[in-house]
């Protein structure tokens, strides 16, 4: 019998064998929500470098590509918790002069009550939209006075809270005032608008997750100061970004460019007698 042959009973026909049955693929799973693993922190000549590639949902209609990029230490330092990184945008030229309206103000309507107390700093945000909290306590009774400073955000378009901890001579009960932790009890909201963005100062090098070169464009803000209870302003000032160092994380969204930040001495020198006196 050859090797391709069956055995069969004699006058019967021939015995097929059972059809295989190829096995079936292992069913392949992805969790598209699961945390990206983050690599060991290395250390040594360079000091610490930071990686982090991330999807960014923004208002559930999409997603930003966003790579937290990063250089040798020496520059700033990791991003406070809850706080962002500084931003990079992508684009496919960056142009040298950009100019870029803060949001307009409504028309006609004055600040806004709202009906509910502050509970997170998320709220504290709406004070920037014209909102305010008569719940929350007036800006008014022995210093420090809690400040929240919120400043833009490039992977929303709102705010997020500065990474900015108060004077270096600030004491503890000053520093925890400066931070704005402790969001229902935040007398002062500050918040900064991107006025304009001007020409380049320098370029800033990164070199991971890719050697990458980015501008840095001088920039210019308003901030403005409210009493969260009442919406009342209490200070309005127009400011370039002094603070032109390229920065130790950054990350990369539409436009491909750093801007000037306002520096903490700024800060200070404009919010120290609202929240130490």
């Amino acid at each position: 019998m050859s090797h391709d042959e069956f055995a069969r009973p004699d006058g019967d026909t021939p015995a097929l064998p059972p059809a295989a049955q190829p096995p079936l693929p292992a069913a392949a799973t992805f969790d598209a929500f699961a945390p990206l693993p983050q690599p060991e922190p290395r250390r040594g000549s360079t000091a610490l470098r930071w990686v982090l590639v991330a999807c960014i949902p923004v208002l559930l209609f999409g997603c930003v590509g966003a790579v937290v990029l990063a250089v040798e230490a020496g520059k700033k330092g990791a991003p406070r918790p809850g706080t962002e990184p500084t931003q990079v945008a992508e684009a496919a030229a960056p142009a040298p002069s950009i100019a870029t309206s803060a949001p307009a103000s409504p028309v006609g309507t004055g600040p806004r009550a709202s009906t509910v107390a502050v509970s997170s700093a998320a709220d504290l945000e709406k004070v920037c939209k014209g909102w305010y909290y008569p719940q929350s306590p007036p800006h008014a009774g022995p210093a420090p006075h809690p400040i929240s400073i919120l400043v833009p955000s490039v992977s929303t378009g709102g705010y997020i809270r500065s990474a900015f901890l108060g004077p270096d001579d600030a004491s503890e009960a000053q520093r925890a005032a400066w931070t704005g932790e402790n969001a229902p009890a935040v007398q002062l909201v500050a918040c900064v608008d991107l006025l304009d963005t001007g020409g380049k100062v320098r370029d800033c090098k990164f070199d991971e997750p890719e050697p990458m070169t980015v501008p840095l464009h001088l920039s210019t803000y308003r901030l403005t100061l409210y009493e969260v209870a009442t919406g009342r302003k209490l200070a309005e000032k127009q400011m370039p970004g002094e603070d032109d160092d390229c920065p130790f994380v950054a990350l990369i969204g539409r436009e491909r460019l750093l801007r000037t930040e306002i520096a903490d001495r700024q800060y200070v020198s404009l919010l120290r007698p609202f929240v130490q006196r």
